[in-house]
């Protein structure tokens, strides 16, 4: 991308492929100074931990049963693909997913995972309680950063 800084935004240009007419042009996006930069990690992985919305931040959940179904459902589109770079964005795209599976399928099955060849055993956190009244809960997590990954049974009986 070509970066133009602009007050206390930057403007990012990218250069693209239009998909139909098979002509060059570009995408331009204006994002707060350093934004860019702070996500490039996760944008790289084509993921990203925590969406922000105007009222709350949500968190992406995953389930055994979601990762079926994005695999399943990326396996479809890949099929039908025809563009090389899209389709080595999703292969891409569907590699990460099968991993985070297998890795979802170690922690449901011991509370343990193995991830670049070191086991990580779930280790116990405190909740934090809403308020005074509520029982002191502690659930078992793993965290991966450098997946950005938490792994943690929202139940944990």
């Amino acid at each position: 991308t070509a970066v133009v800084m602009a007050g206390n935004e930057e403007v990012h240009l990218v250069a693209m492929l239009s998909r139909k007419e098979k002509f060059l042009c570009f995408w331009a996006f204006n994002v707060a100074r350093g934004l860019y930069s702070a996500c490039l990690g996760l944008l790289n992985l084509r993921c990203l931990a925590i969406v922000f919305d105007l009222d709350e931040t949500l968190i992406v959940a995953n389930t055994m049963k979601s990762f079926e179904d994005r695999i399943d459902a990326l396996q479809r589109k890949l099929s039908l693909e025809n563009d090389p770079q899209r389709v080595a964005g999703m292969s891409a795209e569907l590699k990460r997913y099968v991993e985070d599976k297998g890795i979802l399928k170690q922690y449901t099955e011991s509370d343990q995972v193995t991830d670049n060849g070191k086991m990580m055993k779930a280790q116990s956190e405190e909740v934090p309680p809403l308020s005074d009244k509520h029982d002191r809960l502690f659930r078992p997590v793993i965290r991966l950063p450098e997946r950005n990954m938490i792994l943690t049974r929202i139940n944990p009986e």
